[in-house]
């Protein structure tokens, strides 16, 4: 009598007599081995009173009627016990540990350690359930990304790639405490780099920022009690911007000294301040120059061969000064604006010629002195 290829189900032949038994055989197989689930594996011995239908995975180390059937599938039968012997590919559900086997020439093996592909999930939740806003959920206390290595069929390199679609758009990792956000970094609505922190998860302030066309690095500015950029054991010294092109050195949480955009340096606070390093030198070929701020800390070369007019007109800060040089023959005069003093040890306001130097400096609003190579 022949039987199937796959699970040995005997044939009915042709003018059969009793044809029901062959049947009734080949339906026991089929309800012994389709949607296949055993009570347990590992089985060494038959259980002294099996339900009909039951099944079991027998051990190698069985003994008795199950001894030299490893991996087969015991099944109680009204007869008694019966055997399948499963081919690779076979699937069975081992109900005591709530767990999916697989069989192939290694035996029978837990069926997610034979997975080498999950492709197009919709979800994964790992530890906790993922939902539609969270498709990839998981509840775990580390998280371990190794390099695949050249002996693998690596490179040995291991990088983590985040992309989002336009440059309006945020691809970002957010840190929470207790579900309520308290830092954020990467690229939240442009292609700047940032890192934000948050003491409530709704108000944010920005720590950090990298520019991606220049590579700039811009901080918070901070205050005077809480400078931006400060040391961790004194938190309360560094540097902060508490004034627009201004920078401030700041110790014991107070404003000590300022560094302005024009160059100049003050500790009073007061309106008076220092020009920082020696004043840019410039040259003037004109015969009349009326000082401004911007002449402030500068060294001025006079170039005419004919008489100049320096004037210093009102409104220069206290503090204002200049050096003028007769870099050529004309002779610089020198004279105050309307309501401007202007005044020297001698009352001398002409350069003593080529190569002469002269001082001019604010003492007070709209007054000043000279000192130098002058001559009345």
């Amino acid at each position: 009598m022949a039987d199937s290829a796959n699970l040995a189900l005997p044939y009915l032949e042709a003018a059969q007599a009793q044809k029901h038994v062959t049947h009734n055989e080949a339906l026991t197989l089929l309800d012994a081995c389709v949607q296949l689930s055993v009570s347990a594996r590992n089985v060494i011995s038959p259980t002294a009173d099996p339900r009909q239908g039951e099944r079991f995975i027998i051990d190698a180390a069985a003994t008795g009627i199950f001894a030299g059937r490893v991996n087969q599938i015991a099944y109680w039968d009204k007869a008694g016990w019966r055997f399948l012997a499963p081919h690779v590919g076979w699937l069975a559900w081992v109900a005591n540990e709530s767990a999916l086997f697989v069989f192939d020439e290694s035996g029978w093996s837990a069926f997610e350690t034979k997975l080498s592909q999950l492709q197009n999930l919709q979800r994964l939740g790992i530890g906790m359930t993922a939902d539609a806003g969270n498709p990839f959920a998981a509840k775990l206390n580390a998280i371990l990304f190794a390099a695949r290595t050249q002996s693998e069929g690596g490179n040995g390199d291991l990088r983590l790639t985040l992309n989002k679609q336009y440059p309006g758009s945020s691809v970002s990792q957010i840190y929470q405490t207790a579900w309520s956000a308290r830092a954020e970094t990467g690229l939240m609505g442009d292609d700047k780099f940032r890192i934000k922190v948050s003491d409530d998860g709704a108000n944010w302030r920005v720590g950090l920022e990298i520019d991606p066309a220049s590579g700039a690095v811009g901080f918070s500015g901070g205050a005077a009690g809480v400078p931006g950029l400060r040391f961790l054991g004194d938190q309360d010294t560094g540097l902060a911007n508490v004034a627009a092109d201004a920078l401030s050195f700041v110790a014991g949480g107070v404003e000590r000294a300022r560094a302005d955009g024009d160059g100049f340096f003050s500790d009073d606070f007061a309106g008076n301040r220092y020009r920082l390093g020696i004043g840019a030198l410039v040259s003037d070929a004109s015969q009349t120059r009326v000082l401004s701020a911007s002449d402030d800390g500068r060294i001025i070369c006079f170039t005419s061969s004919l008489p100049v007019s320096v004037v210093a007109p009102a409104g220069l800060r206290v503090g204002f000064s200049c050096a003028c040089i007769q870099c050529g023959a004309g002779v610089l005069s020198f004279s105050g604006g309307i309501d401007v003093s202007i005044g020297h040890v001698e009352n001398a306001f002409r350069s003593g010629g080529r190569h002469a130097s002269v001082s001019l400096l604010a003492t007070a609003s709209n007054s000043f002195v000279l000192a130098g190579a002058l001559v009345s």
